[in-house]
Order: structure tokens, then sequence, then C-alpha cells
């Protein structure tokens, strides 16, 4: 278990969704803890529950396709050789 105050001596930099970055504020608001600390906290988790069960799954809602079309595939077409 991973416990506050830890020390924190890296850095990780990454992108992340708005809604999700909002909801972290939120969360962190809610709990009076630092951004930066409620990240640890729902890493650190989120890392416990992957080494209890093994498994990694995404629970986010799938796309409609209205919301997020697919990028057409390209066919590809079956040719005959020519004959000459």
């Amino acid at each position: 278990m991973y416990k506050l105050p830890m020390p924190s001596d890296a850095f990780v930099t990454f992108r992340i969704p708005t809604d999700l970055k909002r909801r972290v504020i939120e969360i962190a608001e809610e709990t009076q803890r630092s951004m930066s600390q409620t990240f640890i906290l729902l890493v650190a988790r989120g890392i416990e529950a992957y080494d209890k069960d093994g498994i990694l799954v995404d629970t986010r809602p799938k796309n409609k396709p209205s919301e997020s079309p697919e990028k057409p595939t390209a066919a590809k077409k079956q040719t005959k050789p020519r004959r000459k």
C-alpha cells in the first residue's frame, strides 16, 4: 500500500483529456489535497488493483459512431493477373 507523504523524486509529463483533468481537480478539492497528491493516490490505487486482479480494463463507455467517426479503411482490390 502506498501512503502519503511519500518522497516525490521523479517527473512524469503526459497529456490527459480535459474532462479527466477536471474530475481530478474536483476530487482534489473534495479531499483537500493538491492535484499532484491526488494523481499519486489515484495511480497508486490503480496499481494496487492491477496487482491484486492482474488485469487492466478500460471501463470508459465506448464512443458512438456519431460521436467519433472511424476513419474509412481502404479496401484492398483483388485483381487477376493480366494475360498477354
